[in-house]
């Protein structure tokens, strides 16, 4: 297909992309077209080294969107890297399933309703009003001055 790139074909040093073989050209073409025969029959000696057609097709994608796939796929082996290596310094044991640990943090003080999953807005309302004590500070306070009307047109 024409002005199509593999996915997995990366620029630079990140790897490369083998074409891999059909499975009829390990038979017709690799082995003969004699060997086709032998290795239907259950009583043949014949040993085959072909390998099972396991490895990943490349897929292809929009050419004004590779590069920008490229660029991620660098951006979180990157934050991968630098989770991995942040585990390590804490000791290396366990934990350290998520990129972010901000995130992480601001999670686990958010308010849980049955089976864990986060309160919507009107179950944060009736929680704070059973619980004002865990209140945060400001919460539920309308932000921002006075509603603007119209388009500010002053004709």
């Amino acid at each position: 297909m024409a002005g199509m790139m593999p996915q997995g074909v990366t620029g630079g040093n990140m790897g490369h992309s083998e074409s891999v073989p059909s499975p009829m050209t390990y038979f017709s073409g690799a082995l003969g077209g004699s060997m086709i025969g032998q290795m239907q029959s259950p009583s043949s000696s014949v040993v085959s080294h072909v390998q099972p057609y396991e490895t990943e097709q490349p897929t292809l994608v929009n050419p004004k969107q590779y590069r920008r796939i490229v660029k991620r796929r660098e951006a979180r082996a990157k934050l991968r890297q630098l989770a991995e290596a942040n585990v390590k310094a804490r000791g290396g044991g366990g934990g350290g399933t998520y990129l972010h640990e901000s995130r992480h943090k601001h999670a686990m003080k958010r308010p849980r309703g049955e089976g864990g999953r986060f309160l919507t807005k009107d179950e944060l309302v009736e929680y704070y009003k059973k619980n004002p004590a865990e209140k945060p500070e400001g919460w539920g306070e309308k932000k921002g001055g006075k509603k603007r009307r119209g388009s500010g047109g002053g004709s």
